[in-house]
């Protein structure tokens, strides 16, 4: 698990694009947002810092708590979700 290192790095965000732009934008997507699951939690989803993030073209994959998660798009698999499908504990009290 490492951060991808092609050239999709120096790809703009979709976001960040110009209107009408040619360019293609970078092909990250968010499969986890803001949650984790591990053993150590049965495989429960958690709120968490970190995101989830693979690259579509070299298929590398990592954990980040960097702030580039907002601008990524969700996995083709959940379009809809933006939100993290769990939420802080504190925001429960």
């Amino acid at each position: 698990m490492s951060a991808c290192k092609c050239s999709e790095r120096k790809r703009p965000f979709s976001v960040d694009l110009a209107t009408g732009s040619n360019d293609r934008p970078r092909q990250w997507f968010v499969l986890q947002r803001n949650e984790s699951r591990s053993a150590f939690n049965g495989y429960r989803s958690e709120w968490s810092d970190y995101s989830y993030i693979c690259c579509r073209v070299c298929g590398a994959h990592w954990r980040t708590k960097s702030k580039v998660v907002s601008k990524l798009d969700n996995s083709e698999y959940w379009p809809g979700r933006v939100e993290p499908s769990v939420v802080k504990y504190e925001d429960l009290i």
